[in-house]
């Protein structure tokens, strides 16, 4: 196993966290069920151990209210 291509860019641990994609962000939601991944919206969280790190989680994306009304700020919000 190649520890460079497993470590975690965002916190700088040897072993990311369980769902962890590598920059601080873990995806949840029915996207994460096996054979849902052709899921249009995916929902992610911080990653505890980037978190821990400190790192600072951005949001990214449409907020909710942009999705489900079409209305709403389509700015990043921090």
């Amino acid at each position: 196993m190649n520890v460079l291509n497993s470590g975690c860019r965002g916190c700088g641990k040897e072993v990311k966290e369980n769902g962890c994609n590598g920059d601080g962000r873990i995806q949840g939601g029915i996207a994460t069920v096996p054979g849902f991944g052709w899921w249009p919206i995916k929902a992610y969280r911080p990653c505890p151990g980037f978190v821990e790190a400190g790192g600072r989680y951005r949001r990214i994306g449409e907020s909710m209210d942009e999705v489900a009304f079409g209305r709403g700020d389509s700015k990043s919000t921090t």
